[in-house]
């Protein structure tokens, strides 16, 4: 599948062995949405579920960023998508309420060794608009984004945390 600027990827046809009835954070086998815009390519996983059981989701985000690193670093994405091969590549992490401190710190050290191979982490707060009340200093000085040192703000405005 050749993916233009503005298609996505989505369940079931994004991973081998799919199932493309469970996407998000709770089913690491699956590559959530693949986007290209220009030259880059991004990986979106997705969260729609509240943070409250921390636990159970920090081991699953591990086992997904797991599986989406094996998918960029092992040459599947390269192998399933050719045309993609050699573009810089990042993951968005996208989530309907700000992660909690556990969370946060859980995602920083992620983002630093992503960022050692080249692959930026965002984390995209949907609904949230520019508030930024609840997210914490940990993560507007950790994941800082191109708007300015501790915004929290990714390149898409305010609302997206990464950079």
């Amino acid at each position: 599948m050749i993916m233009s600027d503005s298609e996505k990827c989505c369940g079931g046809g994004c991973g081998k062995g799919a199932d493309s009835q469970a996407v998000g954070v709770q089913n690491p086998w699956v590559i959530d949405a693949i986007e290209t815009a220009g030259e880059r390519v991004t990986l979106r996983m997705f969260e729609t579920r509240a943070w409250s059981e921390a636990f159970e989701r920090l081991f699953e985000l591990q086992e997904k960023f797991n599986a989406y690193m094996a998918f960029i670093l092992d040459g599947e994405m390269r192998a399933d998508f050719p045309d993609l091969a050699g573009r810089p590549v990042g993951v968005i992490l996208e989530c309907r309420d700000y992660p909690i401190p556990v969370v946060v710190d859980f995602l920083q050290k992620v983002r630093e060794q992503m960022l050692l191979m080249d692959i930026d982490l965002q984390v995209d707060v949907r609904g949230r608009g520019d508030e930024r009340a609840g997210m914490g200093d940990e993560l507007a000085s950790g994941m800082a984004g191109e708007s300015g040192p501790g915004c929290g703000c990714g390149p898409e405005g305010c609302g997206t945390l990464g950079g």
